[in-house]
């Protein structure tokens, strides 16, 4: 099983949308094994899958792929978002989903996080096979 972070968040998500998997699954365009997968661990979304996430939920992209506070809520309903902190915020949300290089950023910044994430799990299992052989 690989890190679940992201999978816990994805569930969180769904569950704060008063959603079960399968409701989930079809707003998402994945099956409900998909969903089960992702948050199980089992699988890693994709790109596309997240970008969707924080499009179709208002979710904080920075929190949905660290789990850093970047919103006071991890799921903001579309009032909410207009009526943010930030009196930007519509510009800020247009520009990410309408301008293809923010959108080239975002799939950016997502790939680093998963390969930054492969690592710090392989970096895990190497500790622990190490702290092994000592023991032996």
């Amino acid at each position: 099983m690989i890190n679940n972070k992201i999978g816990n968040r994805i569930k969180i998500i769904r569950e704060k949308a008063d959603q079960n998997q399968k409701v989930f699954a079809k707003t998402m365009g994945v099956t409900p094994a998909t969903i089960n997968r992702y948050e199980k661990g089992h699988r890693i979304p994709d790109a596309h899958f997240l970008e969707k996430v924080v499009a179709n939920y208002y979710c904080d992209p920075v929190w949905l792929l660290t789990g850093s506070d970047g919103a006071k809520d991890a799921l903001k309903s579309k009032s909410a978002v207009k009526n943010y902190c930030d009196p930007d915020i519509d510009e800020i949300v247009a520009w990410l989903t309408e301008v293809p290089e923010a959108k080239l950023l975002l799939v950016r910044l997502v790939k680093t996080y998963r390969e930054f994430d492969t690592v710090v799990c392989e970096i895990r299992q190497l500790g622990v096979r190490s702290l092994n052989k000592l023991k032996v």
